[in-house]
């Protein structure tokens, strides 16, 4: 079977449209953000287009997916500072993407990945029961905007909070990893992820946060060993966590100096800002070269990362003809649906 003839994305009017309506008429995150800056192609398969690929699923992304629902169930009802038994929270199903083939062995993993989830959250909760029982929530799981250069800004925030009476705000992120050290701990504190929420809550409610918080919780890297029962398994994930809590839950504590975030805005978000105000222009005015560089362009640096390849790969290596593995989804930001207000 020949290629068709058109196999390649052209930024024809009807693309510059869908580019246009992609950074007026939907909200643009901090992922989105960062999306475009690593590579605008991607940018242009995931957020113009909407594409993703059909039943691609990541173990780690879906099991810190559970950690997140069952700690924001935590502090959304301020239960911190209780037992397990007094307000117990649930472990949430595994939510697999719509068309995921998924094996009897996918299925015995989600499994496992939930019980796993279950002993973690107990030890992280009673690890952080005393030292959580003054904190003062503010907002959890909750997604704060702005127009900023008529750009609607968008960014969900897990909490918010002050960490005792004594403290000012914080800007709380949840991090799921298989590996802390100083030296990712001492670059998270120049994260575009965290200065950007930060900015957000201050242009959004006024008020300057006295800084973020990372809430890290460590993924156990211990396997299930041969002949070894699963109860026996879990068990011994449960006992190393009771006698090593301080290396599986790190809290770093991140203090924004004087002028952070008005730096932040001058010299890192804005000429992010003015490449996407560039793309809500209409017309053929703009010149089709630099319209082209902002959105179209591809970093093959970004296909293969860490053990893993880009998503959208085929697309890039073999164009159009690839369509058909993917689908379109239906919201640009799925992660933006769910919004609890305390």
């Amino acid at each position: 079977m020949n290629p068709p003839k058109n196999n390649s994305f052209r930024l024809d009017e009807r693309t510059r449209e869908k580019i246009r309506v992609a950074v007026t008429e939907a909200p643009v995150t901090q992922s989105e953000i960062m999306c475009r800056a690593a590579c605008p192609r991607k940018w242009f398969y995931r957020y113009v287009l909407q594409l993703q690929k059909r039943g691609v699923y990541n173990w780690h992304f879906l099991y810190g997916d559970l950690l997140h629902k069952m700690l924001a169930a935590l502090y959304l009802n301020r239960q911190q500072g209780t037992t397990g038994k007094q307000y117990p929270i649930r472990t949430p199903e595994i939510e697999f993407p719509d068309g995921a083939m998924l094996t009897p062995e996918d299925r015995e993993q989600a499994r496992m990945l939930r019980s796993i989830a279950r002993i973690t959250f107990k030890n992280y909760r009673d690890y952080y029961q005393t030292m959580d029982s003054g904190m003062a929530v503010k907002a959890v799981e909750k997604a704060f905007s702005c127009v900023y250069k008529g750009v609607l800004l968008v960014g969900k925030i897990d909490l918010v909070a002050r960490p005792s009476m004594r403290d000012g705000i914080f800007i709380w992120d949840y991090k799921t990893t298989g590996m802390f050290n100083q030296y990712i701990l001492d670059a998270w504190s120049f994260r575009f992820q965290f200065l950007f929420y930060s900015w957000l809550y201050w242009k959004v409610t006024g008020e300057k946060p006295d800084g973020n918080y990372v809430n890290g919780i460590l993924k156990t890297l211990l396997r299930l060993k041969k002949g070894e029962t699963e109860e026996a398994y879990l068990d011994r994930i449960n006992f190393d966590m009771i006698g090593n809590r301080e290396k599986y839950f790190y809290r770093v504590r991140m203090p924004l100096g004087t002028g952070a975030l008005e730096r932040f805005q001058e010299e890192i978000l804005d000429p992010h800002i003015d490449a996407i105000c560039l793309m809500q222009q209409q017309g053929v005015d703009i010149n089709t070269n630099v319209l082209a560089a902002v959105t179209m362009a591809m970093n093959t640096d970004e296909c293969h990362k860490y053990s893993s390849f880009c998503e959208f790969l085929p697309l890039c290596k073999d164009g159009r003809m690839m369509l058909p593995e993917y689908d379109i989804r239906e919201q640009k930001h799925a992660e933006l649906e769910l919004d609890l207000d305390l």
